[in-house]
């Protein structure tokens, strides 16, 4: 396939869409001797492509300065950090049980308000929708 757009950029049988490709594809990867020739015509004969290609060149130099590459071992790295420190999560297991057990009377009573309230704790109850009527509802037009 690429062949294909080579040739019709090496006969001068490009769209301006085509040419965006190619000019796109040389800012992301190396391109072979007959698509830089290609290149070279399109960027001659589409001046505005010749100009989005070196804002898009100044614009990857940036980005380069502003966002150097990660390293590709960092979370392995962050990951060793936190298991040999264990400190950072003993208070978490400590006061799990406290945390579950209060997350559960939450619930109770919150389940007991709504019971005390409704008479009942089907779904349209738990939702707060058992006393809308059709004529609360309002129609987007």
């Amino acid at each position: 396939m690429r062949d294909s757009k080579t040739k019709n950029m090496n006969q001068n049988k490009y769209t301006e869409e085509e040419a965006r490709v190619l000019v796109h594809r040389s800012l992301d990867e190396e391109l072979n001797s007959a698509e830089q020739r290609a290149l070279e015509a399109v960027l001659e004969q589409y001046p505005a492509l010749k100009a989005e290609r070196s804002d898009l060149r100044q614009m990857q130099q940036l980005f380069a300065q502003l966002h150097p590459v990660a390293q590709p071992d960092f979370a392995q790295q962050v990951a060793e950090a936190a298991m040999r420190s264990p400190a950072w999560y003993r208070p978490l297991v400590k006061s799990w049980s406290a945390v579950a057990a209060a997350a559960c009377v939450a619930m109770i009573l919150a389940l007991g308000f709504i019971y005390y309230n409704s008479g009942t704790l089907e779904t349209e109850a738990l939702l707060g929708l058992e006393d809308i009527q059709l004529e609360d509802a309002y129609v987007f037009e």
